[in-house]
């Protein structure tokens, strides 16, 4: 498996693991606020931090990350 295989398998078992996070079990369903965006939020969050970003929100309502570099931001991500 190249490195770009592991790369993609991770990124569909994330959408996976994403997929389950819902208010519904016939179908995706993650309304703006509620536990279930709350719980996505923190999940990217943890994914984000291990990726090395820093991360921040308002109110844990939008993540915001990104990486930064000798003061100068060099990649955002807005989750």
């Amino acid at each position: 498996m190249t490195h770009y295989d592991k790369l993609a398998q991770q990124v569909m078992s994330r959408c996976d693991e994403l997929g389950k996070i819902s208010q519904s079990d016939e179908n995706l369903d993650r309304r703006y606020l509620t536990p279930e965006h709350k719980q996505a939020n923190q999940l990217v969050g943890e994914w984000m931090s291990q990726a090395g970003m820093k991360t921040y929100g308002k109110m844990k309502r939008v993540i915001y990350g990104g990486v930064w570099k000798a003061r100068r931001q060099t990649h955002h991500v807005i989750c």
